[in-house]
């Protein structure tokens, strides 16, 4: 037997199976006996040379037995993740870190890990990040277990119509770049309530799975001249905290640094609004969220209302459909924020008006800013 296949034997025969280093061996070891492993001391290129051909066959073509592979390999990462995120692994000694490391290869080498998709994939990276496990205790009951968590996802995501979100690896891609690039921006409380909300109901899986697209994809809808400055990113809290501004709320908000005037650097919110409908006739029939967002910004570029691809419904229908409603309520929607208007030298609400009933906003160039804040996912 090679050196690594050593290493393996004589640390394992001095691990105390009911340490936390002892778990992650015996799941291990448990996994690796119902393939005919019995020799647990192999690992690297000796793992790979002595698994049956007989055993690679049935890993490919036995489906229970995958499944039975891939829940005890989902078993080791979590205990393994959680050894790697405790004091307990900076007191390994290196040869009891190599071979953990040589299990983890023992894996890959099966063939199948890589394979794994979707739901599972989607516990497996969380069971392996302690943090992550600590942050779903704290959601509502119903799913506050990983496990929980990750069937209330796959079924919210079987019931949503077809298109109405993205491919569930894609998905999936996206809630793991929430995690990994911006835990530590979002407040905690804001970050639970965005993930209970996600979880509650089929319409609202929808919605949140459009913000967290937007999220990884930002650079994609925002000007180049923000993209390097973002930060402070934040979930689903009111527009502002002003008395009289109301109850309304954003889906997204970041802030970002941007030259004034005076070309004084000066910091900056921007606003995102995000959308999953079916229809383009069921958007803006109140216009008070529209005008608590006006209230906020001095530029329509801190301001971008961005409904999911795929459902049917393109930007140009969504500008028309605001113009309309904008034709109709004119005068709220000037008086919430009269400066923007001005910048397109809009006058007046009769002007803002005339020119949303014309079309003319919707249309001309002159108009560009209003229309480049409506997007619509790729």
């Amino acid at each position: 037997m090679g050196a690594v296949g050593d290493i393996g034997v004589n640390v394992s025969q001095h691990i105390d199976p009911h340490s936390s280093l002892g778990q992650v061996v015996n799941s291990y070891n448990l996994a690796m006996g119902v393939i005919g492993i019995k020799n647990l001391g192999q690992v690297g290129y000796k793992f790979a040379k002595n698994l049956p051909q007989t055993t690679k066959n049935i890993l490919q073509k036995n489906g229970n037995l995958r499944t039975q592979l891939v829940k005890s390999y989902q078993d080791w990462k979590r205990r393994i993740g959680q050894l790697k995120t405790s004091k307990k692994f900076e007191k390994l000694a290196d040869n009891e870190k190599k071979l953990l490391e040589g299990q983890e290869e023992g894996w890959n080498l099966l063939g199948f890990v890589g394979d794994i998709k979707g739901v599972d994939r989607l516990k497996d990276f969380l069971t392996n990040d302690a943090r992550l496990v600590n942050l779903i205790k704290k959601l509502n009951a119903k799913f506050n277990k990983v496990d929980d968590f990750a069937k209330r996802f796959e079924e919210l995501y079987q019931k949503v119509p077809e298109n109405s979100v993205k491919p569930i690896d894609d998905l999936v891609d996206d809630l793991k770049h929430l995690f990994t690039e911006h835990i530590d921006e979002i407040p905690e409380g804001q970050l639970v309530a965005f993930l209970n909300e996600l979880l509650e109901t089929g319409d609202k899986f929808k919605a949140g799975a459009t913000s967290l697209e937007v999220i990884r994809n930002i650079k994609s809808y925002l000007p180049a001249k923000f993209h390097s400055t973002l930060q402070k990113l934040e979930l689903e809290d009111l527009i502002s905290y002003a008395d009289e501004a109301g109850d309304f709320r954003f889906d997204i908000k970041w802030q970002a640094k941007t030259l004034d005037k005076f070309n004084q650097e000066r910091e900056i919110s921007i606003f995102i609004d995000t959308k999953n409908y079916s229809k383009v006739g069921n958007m803006f029939k109140d216009l008070g969220q529209y005008k608590a967002y006006l209230r906020e910004i001095n530029n329509f570029d801190q301001l971008y209302i961005i409904q999911q691809g795929g459902r049917g419904i393109t930007k140009e229908d969504i500008i028309k459909r605001l113009e309309s409603a904008i034709a109709k309520d004119a005068e709220g929607v000037y008086k919430a924020n009269e400066s923007i208007w001005l910048n397109m030298k809009i006058g007046s609400y009769k002007k803002l008006e005339d020119l949303a009933k014309t079309k003319e906003l919707s249309t001309s160039t002159k108009y560009s800013s209003f229309q480049e804040s409506i997007k619509v996912t790729f």
